[in-house]
């Protein structure tokens, strides 16, 4: 059994496609809370104005909880509308990945940030 060059071709495409459904809405997620964050732990908040720390800590919010499903789902209507299985399925295992996030990360931060009252 032989593999030509289009077939070889076609499986590296087909590669691309996944992990660039799966890794653009991962890396823009949480590198945008992440330099975010960075941002925020870098500069002092006593010589920042009030409207730059909203904006600094909003982005940080928005990167993992909104821009990364977002995008997945843009890739899940992209890819369905075009029968690109492979970006599919590399926008779906996003959608699961930021499942587990919210689940092992989010919720539990949630949950310390709300019932924390002060006492150690």
């Amino acid at each position: 059994m032989e593999l030509s060059l289009e077939a070889i071709d076609g499986e590296t495409h087909k590669n691309d496609d996944y992990w660039k459904s799966f890794g653009i809405p991962v890396g823009c997620g949480l590198g945008l809370s992440f330099i975010s964050f960075l941002m925020l732990t870098v500069l002092t908040i006593q010589d920042l104005p009030i409207l730059v720390l909203i904006f600094l800590s909003s982005f940080f919010h928005l990167g993992h909880l909104v821009i990364w499903p977002l995008l997945s789902i843009f890739f899940i209507v992209r890819a369905s509308a075009s029968g690109n299985t492979s970006s599919k399925n590399g926008a779906v295992r996003s959608l699961k990945l930021y499942a587990l996030w919210v689940v092992i990360v989010v919720t539990p931060m949630a949950y310390v940030a709300v019932t924390f009252n002060g006492i150690v």
